[in-house]
C-alpha cells in the first residue's frame, strides 16, 4: 500500500503498535523484490533547508525528462513548498511555455493561487539570453503578471535552490516502475504514502499538511477533501 521504504514501514508500524527490526523489513523487501543493495553513501554535512509556513506561500515547477519509457516523455509539476503537495502536473511530449502555463491554470482552479512561483532559467519559463529579453516577455512570465504572482528565478548552476522538486523527481524515478500510470503514481504520493519531511508516524501525507496549513480563506474543490 505504502510502497516505502525501511525506515518508513517501521515508524508506520510503530505508530500501529508493531516492533521490528529495521534490518528484518530490508530483507522481506529486498526478497519480494521491492528494495535493492545500494553502495554504501558517503555522509555529508547536514544540510538545513527552509520551509514556507502556509500552503499557496510558494510553489516550485520545473520539467523533467521520464526515464521510463512506458510513462511518456516530459513531465511537469507544480509543488507546494510547505506541504510538498504536487498541485497539478502533466506529461507531454516536450516542455513548452504553452503546457506550462496550461497545467498552472489547472492547478489554479484546483487549490487556489500561488503568492510566489519559483523555478530554474528554462527557457519555457523565462527568457535567459539578453536578446530574448529584448523581444519582450515569455508568455509564462506575462501570466503571472496578469494573475499577480511572483516569479522567483533560481541561481544558475545551483539545483539546491529548486532542490523540493529535484527531490521529488529522484522519488518519482525510483517509485513510478510499480505503478501503471503516472496518475497513480501521484495519487500514492500525494494521498497515500506518509511523507519524510513530516510525522511519519501520525500518516501525515502531503495532501494532509496542505490543507491543514491553507490559510483560513482559501477555497478548494471539494473532490479533494473526498481523496483524504
Amino acid at each position: 500500500m505504502y510502497r516505502a521504504n525501511a525506515s518508513y514501514i517501521v515508524k508506520i508500524l510503530r505508530a500501529k503498535g508493531y516492533s521490528i527490526d529495521n534490518n528484518r523489513i530490508n530483507q522481506v523487501l529486498k526478497e519480494v523484490g521491492f528494495a535493492m543493495s545500494e553502495p554504501k553513501k558517503w555522509h555529508s554535512k547536514k544540510w538545513i533547508g527552509y520551509e514556507r509556513e502556509h500552503s499557496n506561500s510558494l510553489w516550485h515547477v520545473d520539467w523533467h525528462e521520464i526515464k521510463d519509457p512506458r510513462k511518456g516523455l516530459w513531465l511537469i509539476v507544480y509543488e507546494d513548498d510547505s506541504s510538498r503537495f504536487i498541485v497539478c502536473y502533466g506529461v507531454y511530449p516536450t516542455p513548452t511555455f504553452k503546457y506550462s502555463v496550461d497545467v498552472l491554470m489547472k492547478a489554479i482552479s484546483m487549490y487556489g493561487k500561488p503568492e510566489e512561483i519559483l523555478s530554474d532559467h528554462g527557457t519555457t519559463f523565462y527568457a535567459v539570453e539578453s536578446d530574448e529579453r529584448e523581444k519582450g516577455l515569455l508568455e509564462f512570465e506575462k501570466f503571472l503578471i496578469k494573475e499577480k504572482i511572483t516569479l522567483i528565478v533560481g541561481r544558475v548552476n545551483h539545483p539546491q535552490t529548486n532542490g523540493k522538486v529535484e527531490k521529488f523527481f529522484d522519488i518519482f524515478e525510483k517509485k513510478v516502475k510499480f505503478f501503471n500510470s503516472v496518475d497513480e503514481f501521484m495519487n500514492w504520493y500525494n494521498f497515500i504514502r506518509p511523507h519524510g519531511a513530516f510525522d511519519i508516524e501520525k500518516l501525515e501525507t502531503p495532501a494532509v499538511i496542505f490543507y491543514q496549513r491553507l490559510p483560513k480563506n482559501e477555497i478548494i474543490e471539494q473532490s479533494f477533501f473526498d481523496m483524504l
